[in-house]
């Protein structure tokens, strides 16, 4: 796949409790592995804010391997605007590694105080930020 037609594919995933989009997303986050450039970046985000609050998502790890290696600070300063807008744990755990850890955590704190941390899945709540915030914190 194309990075056009890996993006494309991001972009129509809306649902992935949807066992049929689950499987067309399937391909394109095996090719995100071969895309080089951040021609995805936006399309890997903005599937985080639309289902990052789905738990079954299995995808994360290769999204956010993705998103390190695009190396950028338009890339991490997209993942902070993500933080603020649909702040999931998928995108709050990649933060750091994305944008750095000086930047991601005043906007972790941010999150934490606000109370708009987004979690369906008991073990990803607000004591699960605190603990990742002081981790961060020790370093």
């Amino acid at each position: 796949m194309t990075p056009v037609e890996v993006a494309a594919a991001l972009d129509a995933t809306t649902d992935l409790e949807q066992q049929s989009q689950l499987e067309a997303l399937e391909p394109a986050i095996l090719a995100l592995d071969d895309v080089l450039g951040p021609e995805c970046a936006d399309a890997a985000i903005s599937l985080l804010e639309r289902c990052g609050h789905q738990d079954d998502f299995g995808f994360f790890e290769s999204i956010g391997s993705y998103l390190e290696r695009c190396d950028g600070a338009a890339i991490g300063d997209r993942l902070l605007e993500s933080a603020r807008k649909a702040p999931s744990w998928k995108v709050l755990m990649i933060l750091p590694g994305v944008a750095g850890v000086a930047r991601a955590l005043p906007e972790l704190r941010a999150v934490q105080a606000s109370g708009a941390f987004i979690a369906r899945d008991g073990r990803y709540d607000a004591s699960w930020l605190a603990k990742r915030i002081a981790e961060l914190e020790a370093g």
